[in-house]
């Protein structure tokens, strides 16, 4: 979420958590590309949903 928020730069959180700047622009580029998804009335496909 930090990353979402850009309260800090990619360069501290990658310090702050020991993960590479490639790999947490990665990870954001994906959160964006698909936060539509989480708002679709149709289930993405290839996506389960856990049974309670």
């Amino acid at each position: 979420m930090e990353l979402l928020t850009e309260e800090k730069t990619i360069a501290q959180l990658a310090s702050e958590y020991g993960v590479h700047p490639t790999m947490l622009h990665r990870w954001k580029k994906t959160a964006v590309d698909n936060l539509s998804s989480l708002f679709a009335k149709v289930p993405c496909e290839g996506l389960t949903y856990a049974s309670t």
